[in-house]
């Protein structure tokens, strides 16, 4: 399969002084594509994809043609762990723990006070308690922002509820040590 993403060119003297010390042949728009195949994924039973590659290698673009990425909303008047009531407070306390965010105190913070790395280990918790069976859970840029033994440590979490729920969930990374970690159903 192709993805082919065109984009007219505004000029100005900024693209005039690449056009003028490179060899750019069309100035008016630029293309590019992105190939890949999902295989077999659609005619089998799966719970984990992961999309690996390099950056800039279109991961992102491909995630784009396969749903909504967008991040959770979460309410910033609320603790963390609130913003789970549609879970039973244990439930949404085992889930955070599993994905790496096992500090309590940081459960009553409320999600704008949260690191980088934890605000991505709630969204990703959230978007899989939130999924339906039907659902294909997306995740960009997974694991990158944070270090390794949580990336573990989650990514093992993380395949076990899906297998056990029976959710799918497809990660883009370009962190091939995820590989061993989710035991993906299949990769593209």
């Amino acid at each position: 399969m192709k993805i082919e993403l065109k984009h007219k060119i505004k000029n100005d003297k900024y693209t005039n002084f690449v056009y003028d010390n490179f060899d750019i042949q069309n100035q008016s728009e630029t293309t590019t594509e992105v190939s890949f195949s999902l295989g077999e994924a659609k005619n089998f039973d799966w719970n984990i994809g992961v999309i690996y590659g390099s950056s800039g290698s279109g991961k992102t673009t491909i995630l784009k043609q396969m749903g909504n990425l967008s991040k959770s909303e979460f309410d910033n008047n609320k603790s963390l762990i609130s913003n789970f009531d549609f879970l039973e407070p244990n439930e949404a306390a085992k889930l955070l723990s599993s994905m790496g965010l096992s500090s309590v105190p940081t459960w009553l913070r409320p999600f704008n006070l949260l690191s980088n790395g934890e605000q991505f280990r709630a969204d990703v918790a959230y978007k899989v308690a939130k999924a339906n069976n039907d659902e294909v859970i997306l995740i960009d840029e997974f694991t990158s922002v944070i270090d390794r033994d949580v990336a573990k440590s989650m990514s093992f979490a993380i395949q076990k509820y899906l297998r056990k729920t029976n959710k799918r969930m497809v990660v883009a990374s370009c962190h091939y040590d995820v590989m061993e970690w989710l035991t993906p159903d299949w990769t593209c």
